[in-house]
């Protein structure tokens, strides 16, 4: 008798199965760490970020995250939107998580927005750093990550 046992999140996995973490530092001091659970992929979340990136005023950006309080806890449940709600000032105060992003196990992606060396860098068990003054546009990220 034979038996198959299939994990299909294994095999292939589901984009709402992706844990990632969303980094920024600023000043050489990590002032977001926001772990997400589903669409961390980059088609989803990679995207986003590389879109705010392009089309957000960086200067403007890095003041708003300066700003930032860190707090033990909060009810930070956004993954895609909360770059944009940092950067509209609807998020005040944020909760670090920044050993995630070492979990080899859980943590599928890695985005770390480096506002001290000017870098965007995408991690996945390999490395992939763009210099913000010259980022792909998204047509060449969508070619480089589908």
């Amino acid at each position: 008798m034979r038996v198959t046992i299939l994990f299909p999140n294994f095999v292939k996995q589901d984009k709402t199965m992706v844990r990632s973490i969303t980094i920024v530092i600023s000043n050489n001091t990590t002032k977001v760490a926001q772990y997400c659970y589903g669409s961390g992929g980059p088609r989803d979340q990679g995207y986003a970020i590389l879109e705010f990136l392009r089309n957000r005023n960086l200067k403007k950006f890095k003041l708003k995250v300066d700003a930032l309080g860190i707090i033990d806890s909060a009810d930070n449940k956004k993954c895609v939107g909360i770059l944009d709600d940092i950067y509209d000032g609807k998020v005040l105060v944020v909760k670090l998580d920044t050993d995630f992003i070492q979990d080899d196990i859980f943590c599928d992606w890695g985005y770390i927005i480096d506002l001290t060396r000017g870098t965007f860098k995408i991690t996945n068990g390999g490395d992939k750093t763009y210099r913000l003054d010259a980022l792909p546009t998204l047509d060449e990220f969508t070619d480089e990550w589908w």
